[in-house]
């Protein structure tokens, strides 16, 4: 292992960057479903967003935001919701990835981070779980700014809860609880690391954390019990739960490990490596483009649908 630079993270490149994977995805996007008619492509995606906002646990925020983000750039539909939903996966890629590595980012953390954007796994995610996304970006936020010392980080704590909750509430549940974790963790670290001479002061971060857990699996349990989400209440969390685990794990986890591997690996920082990483990212875009898009999917299910609806009985 090598000493770091202490060097915090550059904003303007850390912007530029962020600007520079928008449009690629952007770009990506558009392309990949050029040939389709733009009445057909407006019909998909206008599908798709039916399918997010009905969801049970979607809030406002987001069809707020897209609203306003298309009277702003003054596009139609097809437009705004494709660089929308670039804009939501490059600023979470970019948050997930400062969340592990906070300080001075080189070449290649760049060329890694958007490597794990362009991968046949994850490279469709956001027509998916956009909503989901940008309440993480609120969670995120929380954790990299809110450390609970000053008025004005609890005043982080709640607008960006607050906004996270109405974003999307389940994803807020989980990423409210990690948040919560992380504290109570850090909090339990700094009680034990100090020496008290005098007197040994009572850690309450534990009783908060087991508290906190014991009241969250007693609302649920009282929800699932009264059918809340439906029949099945408990099978369905469970469920959810298990499909935003499946989608999510990959991300973080290629993001964490970029930032490991990053700081333990003097040879991941060279120029043969970043000629290695150009061209892993090359492959992932030649992957990712050969995969259907969930426009395309959508389309064709529409089309099987009308088919259906036509035959004769």
């Amino acid at each position: 292992m090598y000493l770091e630079d202490k060097e915090p993270v550059s904003p303007i490149r850390f912007v530029f960057s962020f600007i520079l994977l928008t449009i690629l995805i952007f770009t990506f996007y558009y392309w990949k479903d050029r040939a389709i008619p733009k009445k057909e492509k407006l019909q998909s995606i206008k599908s798709v967003i039916s399918t997010e906002m009905s969801e049970k646990f979607t809030g406002p925020i987001q069809d707020i935001a897209l609203k306003a983000w298309k009277s702003l750039t003054r596009t139609d539909m097809v437009i705004a919701y494709v660089s929308f939903i670039a804009i939501v996966y490059s600023l979470f890629l970019h948050f997930g990835l400062l969340l592990f590595e906070r300080y001075r980012w080189k070449l290649n953390h760049h060329i890694l981070l958007y490597s794990v954007a362009f991968l046949p796994l994850s490279i469709y995610v956001p027509y998916q779980f956009v909503t989901e996304m940008i309440s993480a970006i609120f969670i995120i936020s929380l954790i990299l700014t809110c450390k609970l010392e000053t008025l004005l980080e609890i005043g982080y704590l709640v607008l960006f809860s607050i906004l996270s909750f109405l974003t999307h509430s389940f994803t807020f549940v989980i990423g409210f609880s990690i948040f919560t974790s992380i504290i109570c963790v850090q909090k339990l670290q700094e009680d034990r690391s100090r020496t008290l001479v005098f007197y040994k002061k009572k850690s309450i971060a534990g009783w908060v954390l087991l508290g906190y857990f014991a009241i969250l699996f007693l609302i649920l349990i009282i929800l699932s019990s009264y059918h809340v989400f439906g029949e099945n209440s408990f099978r369905f969390l469970f469920g959810r739960f298990k499909e935003m685990l499946f989608l999510s794990i990959p991300i973080i986890g290629l993001l964490f490990l970029t930032s490991l591997f990053m700081k333990t690996e003097r040879e991941l920082d060279t120029k043969p490596a970043t000629v290695i990483f150009a061209i892993l990212l090359g492959i992932a875009v030649f992957f990712s483009n050969k995969k259907i898009s969930p426009v395309q999917a959508g389309l064709n299910t529409i089309d099987e649908s009308i088919q259906e609806e036509n035959e004769p009985e």
